[in-house]
Formats: structure tokens, C-alpha cells, sequence
């Protein structure tokens, strides 16, 4: 008879002395008990820090597996605690064996299961095993409760603490102060990659003594709670183990930085725009690479927690200036001491949550009155509204300076002088995000403004894992709602793109008035004219780029049209004075009845020709047989054939008659 060797340890850790069962003291003893027998030994299974409570050990499977195979006729160990300490898992394995017409020996123990009364002491001393493993386990739990009790941090210190007396943490003098600024750098959107160079820079090593941070361990720090006084194992939790380096309200701003990086040439809103329908931070996206000169935010649509059920998106030059408007009012309403008093406000509310959680938390009655889950319950839920008080807290200590010495009634004239960065920052004061929805109405009522502290507690943030989507959903926080902006006089317009666009031969598109601090002189300028009447007015060259009309542009760009007049003019006139595009505008949007009942006009003659594919083809061909291209909508007008224009937009538009016609774009 040939039996394996099963040794097991649960778990090394560098033990010694005779409370340890090494593998080489349970090796002595199998071949000492195979000897005295006259018993051969085949393989010897040696399997370390491996628990005896886990059901799937492969090298005890492995032996099994061998039993069957019948490459071994049984398994001996050295004690039935080494064979394992589960009950039911123990007695599934000795089946096995016992199917398989193998046998199992524990040589300390003096059982055999060749015999009824074997299987019944194996029995026993596997319900025995059970239990002294659940003993361990409740001792373990009682000692890392106590532990805890005492403040003790049974990991290895963090950096900015050390290894004080009774082992808990006492403050690392040179290192605290570097860890506090790496939270509050964190909280102003510095990305991983800065703070891993700004902790190599300060030559702080990590808790191993190297030089160098990867992003993931600075992930690591940032999101410890360690360096809020608490110490944690498990289910049991001290608050108030020892000094905290950062204060709670800070620790959550580092968690979710109001805003992303930008460079000089980048949006600053990235990071700020949220999809109402997923909750997903929201992407600029260009449409022309070399000028940026279609810039859209919109939502990406999917990500690792499943696709976004229905995606927004926004032009950038309709919602930038509405969203500057709207914090220039905010700080126009704000004052130095309502702003004080908020703050006092906020931080009694979370002193108040702070007391609250420790009355309920250190009550002795309240456990056994309640049970353990609801107990449990309880603390979440106080625990959860001190972490909502301080996120309002943080937020409402981060808007309340001036931006770069600023004052709040400048703002208006210091706009475009400022800095992205600047300009990011008084956007943070008073937006903290915004929420766009899905759809094709206007923008004043696809967007919900979350200002700061109003941010729902559950939002993706950047650098966490997304678990899942979150809707937004309005009446989970406060939020605020855009209003249009109101028109400025046609003076002041006149006055400011005059000074903008002196020395330029070349009307700027959106994205360079934005970035010139301009975002809202352009919006006015489509309130009053559009580029079509601004153009010619200054003499510069007009940007080929189509506008993104809406009904608010088509409006603006028909006000200088329409002034003092009685009718509405003709296709002729329209092309007469390069205003093609905006007469195309209205016919997409509501047709000439509707505009000229809006600005109390009579509409004139507005027959239609009777537009039949072969009749727009032979038209078509007819007046492109000079160019090399197809025409431009500004020369259908331009050339009064408006309404062979707006025939082929009914009818599918410019590019089904391209490849129709078989000529290039």
C-alpha cells in the first residue's frame, strides 16, 4: 500500500517554537507512523499559508485526484486540522476518498476510517476543528476590536505618520506638512502624474523606501481616511485614533475635484458639464481639428458600467456664454460678509453631524436595543449626512475668495484680461457642475446648475471606478436654472467688436472670441445680426463656416433685416445683400408665415414653384456646369435661386444630390 503525505500551514509569517506545526515537524511524523507500518509513501503534498477553511486547496484536490486515478490508495496526515476545518467541506473530500476506495490516516489523532467507529470519532473531530477555527476567529475579532479601541493601526504607518507608543500613530513632523498640501493641490485639479512629481520633488520616499509614485499610489493615498484620525479593520471603526493631517472637508474636496486641467487652448469647462441621462462628465469634441471651429461638448456614450441610455450634447458657443453670465450675476449678488456667514453656517452643521454620530455610535444602550443591522443602519445613515455637510463645507470654503485679487464688481471688465485658469476658477465659485438633458430644445431649458455643495453625493469621479450610472435626478439636490441673457444696445455691440476686431482682415469664429474672454460678445453679436450683418459693417472677410442656427439666432440675424419695414423682402433682396443663409435659416425653422407673424410684417408674395426631382436636377446641372464644385449656399441666393436651394434641402439635402450629380464636395 502506497499513501500520499498531505502538510499543511496556514500561514507562515516567519513563526517558530511549539505552538508551530512546521512542515518539517508533520513530514517527521507521516514518515515515523508509514515506517512503524510497513507502509510506503508516494508523493508528499506540502501546501503553505493556505487556510484549512478554504474548500479549493489545489495541491489536497491534486492528492485526491490521484486516489481516483489510482496512481495512490489513500492520504495520511499528520493531524485532522491539517486535512482542513470545515465541517462539511472536510466530509465532502473523505467521500471522495471513500468512493474511490482510498483510505485516510491522522497519525496524531489514531484515526482510520476503514472502520464505522472511524467515521464517526472523523466526525466528531472535524466538528471540533469547525468550531476551534470560529474560536480563532471570534478572538481575532474581539483582539482587532480592542486594538482599535486603543487608537493601534495594524497596517504598516502611511506616509506622514509614524510608529508611536502602544503602536498607534503619532505625525510625521517633516512629512505631514507635504502630505496636507498634496490634498489641498488635489482638490484644486491637480492630476496624479503632478502630484507624483511634487512628492518626488520633495524628496519624501514611499512607505518602502523607494523614490518614485505611480499614479495608482497616490490614488491610494488621496482616498485613505486614514489621514482623517481614523483607523479601520474589518467591520469595527475608532474615528478618533490619532491626529488627523487634513481636515474632513478638505479630504472630501480632494476626492472629487470640482474641475479638470485645462491648457490655454482647452474649454474650461471640461469636467464641470455632467449627461443628465448617465451622469458622465462630459467631452469637448471639435469638429475641425486645425481651428476648433465646431466645439461640442457631449457625453461619451458608454463606459465600463454599460452605455448611456440617451447621450447630450451641446454647442459649446450657445452654452459657454450663458454659463459666464450666470456666475458674473452670482458675484454681483455675493458679498463678503453673506459669504462669512455661510461659512459659519456650514461649519456648525458639521460640528452638530460630527456630535451626532458619536452620541449614536458610543451609546452602550442603542446596540442591544436595536439589533445589529438596524444599529448598523443607523450609523451609515449619520455617517452619510456628516459626509454630505462637509462636501458643502469645502465647497462653499473653496468659492469664498476672489480669483487672483479680482473684486467681484471688476469682474465684468477684468474678464477678458484673465487667464483660463482664472476664468475656471470664478466659474468654480458659483457652478460646482451642470447638468445638460438629452434633446433638441433650447439650451436655458436643458441645463440644471448644481452651485457648490449641491453636487448629488454618488457623482463619477474622475479617477474612481464608475460601478454604475446615475441619472440625474432633479429633486435628489438644489439646483438653479439659466436664464437668456438679455441684449445688450446695439451701441455697446457695435462699440466692443469694433475695438475686437480692429487690425484683423477676417471675421474670428467662436473659438477665438472665447478664448479672448469674448464668448459673450459673440453671443450678443448673433442676437443682433449675426455675422452676416457685422461682417460687411466692419469690412472684414466672413468666415466660410455655416452657422449653428437656432430660433434665437434666426431671430437675431432677421432684426436688422426686418428694421422699418412693412413686408417681408424678397429671395432677390435676400441674395442681394449676402443674407442667403439667413432666409435658408427661417425655412428650416418655421417658413416665412411664421417669422413675419413674429415681427408683424406682411409676408408678400410667397408662392412656391412646384420643385420635381427631374426639374431640381436640370436646374442643378445647369448651374453647376461652369464650377468645378458644387455650389455653396450663399451662391444659390447670391445667384436668386434661393428656392432651388431650399428644394434640395427638402428633398435630402446637399450631399444625396452630390453623389447623385457625381461631383466632388
Amino acid at each position: 500500500m502506497v499513501l500520499d503525505g498531505y502538510i499543511r500551514v496556514s500561514s507562515v509569517r516567519g513563526r517558530e517554537g511549539e505552538s508551530f506545526i512546521s512542515p518539517s515537524v508533520q513530514r517527521d511524523q507521516i514518515e515515523a507512523w508509514a515506517t512503524a507500518h510497513g507502509i510506503g509513501i508516494g508523493e508528499v503534498h506540502e501546501e503553505l499559508d493556505e487556510s484549512g477553511a478554504r474548500k479549493l486547496r489545489p495541491l489536497l484536490l491534486s492528492a485526491i485526484e490521484r486516489i481516483e486515478a489510482g496512481q495512490s490508495d489513500g492520504i495520511v496526515v499528520s493531524k485532522l486540522d491539517r486535512f482542513g476545518r470545515s465541517l462539511i467541506d472536510g466530509l465532502a473530500n473523505i467521500e471522495r476518498i471513500d468512493a474511490a476506495g482510498g483510505t485516510f490516516v491522522s497519525v496524531s489523532d489514531g484515526l482510520d476510517i476503514a472502520t464505522p467507529t472511524g467515521k464517526l470519532i472523523l466526525r466528531i473531530m472535524l466538528s471540533m476543528a469547525e468550531w476551534e477555527l470560529d474560536r480563532i476567529r471570534a478572538n481575532w475579532d474581539i483582539a482587532r476590536s480592542r486594538a482599535l479601541a486603543r487608537g493601534v493601526h495594524l497596517a504598516i504607518p502611511p506616509l506622514g505618520y509614524t510608529r508611536g507608543p502602544e503602536r498607534r500613530l503619532v505625525i510625521d513632523p517633516d512629512v505631514a506638512p507635504v502630505i496636507a498640501e498634496l490634498f489641498r493641490r488635489r482638490a484644486g485639479g491637480a492630476s496624479y502624474r503632478e502630484l507624483a512629481e511634487y512628492l518626488e520633488r520633495s524628496g519624501v520616499p514611499t512607505v518602502r523606501g523607494g523614490r518614485c509614485f505611480a499614479p495608482k499610489t497616490i490614488a491610494q493615498i488621496l482616498h485613505s481616511r486614514v489621514y482623517l484620525g481614523e483607523v479601520r479593520n474589518g467591520r469595527h471603526l475608532n474615528p478618533r485614533a490619532h491626529c488627523a493631517i487634513v481636515d474632513l472637508a478638505t479630504w472630501q474636496d480632494a476626492q472629487r475635484p470640482t474641475m479638470a486641467r485645462a491648457n490655454s487652448t482647452d474649454s474650461y469647462l471640461r469636467g464641470v458639464l455632467r449627461c443628465a441621462s448617465c451622469g458622465l462628465a462630459m467631452r469637448s469634441h471639435s469638429g475641425v481639428s486645425t481651428d476648433n471651429r465646431t466645439q461640442t461638448y457631449q457625453c461619451p456614450g458608454y463606459t465600463s458600467a454599460g452605455r448611456c441610455p440617451a447621450p447630450s450634447r451641446v454647442p459649446a458657443e450657445e452654452l459657454e456664454p450663458l454659463l459666464e453670465e450666470f456666475a458674473m450675476r452670482a458675484a454681483r449678488r455675493s458679498s463678503p460678509s453673506h459669504t462669512a456667514s455661510l461659512i459659519a453656517k456650514c461649519e456648525s452643521a458639521v460640528d452638530d453631524a460630527i456630535a451626532d454620530v458619536e452620541r449614536y455610535r458610543d451609546s452602550p444602550r442603542l446596540h442591544e436595543t436595536l439589533g445589529g443591522d438596524r444599529y448598523l443602519s443607523g450609523l451609515v445613515k449619520r455617517q452619510t449626512t456628516l459626509e454630505e455637510r462637509a462636501v458643502r463645507l469645502a465647497a462653499v470654503r473653496r468659492s469664498s475668495p476672489p480669483v487672483d485679487g479680482v473684486a467681484d464688481k471688476d469682474l465684468e471688465a477684468e474678464w477678458p484680461q484673465m487667464t483660463v485658469t482664472a476664468r475656471r476658477q470664478v466659474l468654480g465659485r458659483f457652478i460646482e457642475c451642470a447638468y445638460v438633458e438629452p434633446g433638441d430644445s433650447g439650451v436655458v431649458d436643458r441645463v440644471k446648475i448644481c452651485g457648490p455643495g449641491d453636487v448629488p453625493i454618488d457623482i463619477p469621479s474622475p479617477g474612481r471606478p464608475i460601478g454604475r450610472l446615475r441619472p440625474f435626478v432633479p429633486a435628489s439636490t438644489k439646483t438653479a436654472k439659466l436664464k437668456p441673457t438679455k441684449r445688450w444696445a446695439t451701441s455697446r455691440v457695435e462699440q466692443e467688436l469694433r475695438d475686437y476686431l480692429a487690425g484683423r482682415d477676417k471675421l474670428p469664429s467662436y473659438t477665438d472670441f472665447s478664448r479672448n474672454g469674448r464668448a459673450r460678445l459673440h453671443h450678443q453679436m448673433m442676437l443682433w445680426g449675426g455675422p452676416y450683418h457685422w461682417a460687411p459693417r466692419f469690412e472684414v472677410q466672413l468666415d466660410r463656416r455655416p452657422v449653428h442656427w437656432n430660433e434665437e439666432r434666426v431671430y437675431g440675424a432677421l432684426l436688422p433685416v426686418l428694421e422699418r419695414r412693412s413686408s417681408w423682402p424678397s429671395s432677390r433682396e435676400f441674395g442681394a445683400a449676402g443674407l442667403g443663409c439667413v432666409r435658408a435659416a427661417v425655412m428650416r425653422h418655421g417658413g416665412i408665415e411664421k417669422w413675419a407673424k413674429i415681427f408683424g410684417v406682411s409676408p408678400g408674395h410667397t408662392g412656391i414653384t412646384v420643385w420635381t426631382p427631374e426639374r431640381i436636377e436640370a436646374d442643378l446641372r445647369e448651374f453647376a456646369a461652369e464650377r468645378e464644385t458644387c455650389p455653396s449656399p450663399p451662391d444659390f441666393f447670391n445667384s436668386n435661386r434661393g428656392s432651388l436651394y431650399e428644394a434640395i434641402c427638402r428633398t435630402g439635402g446637399h450631399q444625396k444630390w452630390k453623389r447623385h450629380l457625381a461631383r466632388p464636395a
